[in-house]
């Protein structure tokens, strides 16, 4: 929110069993409970208008989804409507009862979410793709000892993410802001032309 960016997603993809899920659980102690059963790590299952009251409720906090595959067939692989959605950093707008405009969802998080497969394909929009970060795994086991990472992260969690607020506040938005656009203009300064304008 400091540097006025939009939401994106980036996605952990690879082969069943090397710890991707691991991986989302750590992401999810920097801020809360990282277990499955304590509902800060969700999965796909949700409807898109669940995606989008979570969202609203995060604020800035990231969404973590695991494992692609629960809703990859009912989705034809087309990931494009939740990616647009959530990336939006705004929900619909809604009447009520009384023929008023609800409040207006809105949010400015980051969406990490782990799969099998790639979540955009040939088929995906350009713009959802443009929303996208797509890191793959490799073939080896991420953790040296996967039960007891996740017993550790169980555990201890939440630490991170005080640190992370503190250091921001000490650091100032204004700051922050400045650095963001110095870094911005260092990336386009180093990419293809063609690349650089979009």
């Amino acid at each position: 929110k400091i540097c006025n960016a939009l939401p994106f997603w980036t996605h952990l993809w690879g082969f069943t069993g090397v710890g991707k899920t691991l991986c989302l659980m750590a992401a999810a102690s920097i801020w809360g409970n990282p277990s499955t059963d304590a509902n800060f790590l969700t999965n796909f299952k949700a409807t898109t208008t669940s995606a989008e009251f979570r969202a609203d409720m995060l604020n800035s906090l990231p969404i973590l989804l695991d494992d692609t595959a629960q809703i990859a067939r009912k989705n034809a692989n087309d990931f494009s409507n939740l990616i647009y959605m959530l990336c939006s950093g705004q929900g619909k707008s809604r009447g009520n009862v009384n023929l008023n405009l609800s409040k207006q969802k809105n949010w400015t998080l980051s969406i990490v979410s782990t799969g099998e497969q790639p979540i955009t394909n040939s088929d995906t929009q350009g713009g959802a793709m443009n929303r996208v970060i797509e890191i793959r795994t490799g073939n080896g086991e991420i953790f040296a000892n996967g039960a007891y990472e996740a017993d550790l992260l169980k555990n201890n969690y939440g630490h991170a993410g005080r640190v992370f607020i503190n250091a921001i506040l000490e650091i100032g938005a204004s700051v922050i802001k400045e650095d963001y656009e110095i870094i911005c203009k260092r990336i386009k300064e180093k990419m293809p032309k063609g690349l650089a304008k979009q």
